[in-house]
């Protein structure tokens, strides 16, 4: 559990430093993020959502951006970081929860 918090906070650190974020929003089901609220594993820090074999963010899209290059680009800077750090493949779903 240690190691996917920690891969979680470093997944959240570059998805917020990917152009076009505008934000990033906790993802799971009700139960994992109130579970995650109760227990205070991570919360700013690990909004990026590591499971056994997938990872899941959910953004906001900056203005000026458009959605699909924005969730391309965070997209491939989550697969670059999983390729760097290697550990097992995992498959990544981001979704535009609002443009701003």
């Amino acid at each position: 559990m240690t190691d996917d918090l920690e891969l979680s906070r470093e997944l959240t650190t570059i998805v917020r430093a990917t152009a076009g974020v505008h934000d990033v929003y906790t993802t799971g089901g009700l139960l994992s993020v109130a579970a995650r609220a109760a227990t205070g594993a991570g919360g700013e820090q690990t909004r990026v959502r590591v499971g056994h074999d997938t990872v899941s963010v959910s953004i906001s899209v900056a203005s000026g951006f458009t959605a699909p290059e924005t969730l391309r680009a965070v997209t491939a800077a989550i697969a670059d970081h999983l390729a760097a750090v290697g550990g097992p493949a995992r498959r990544i779903s981001v979704t535009a929860s609002r443009v701003e």
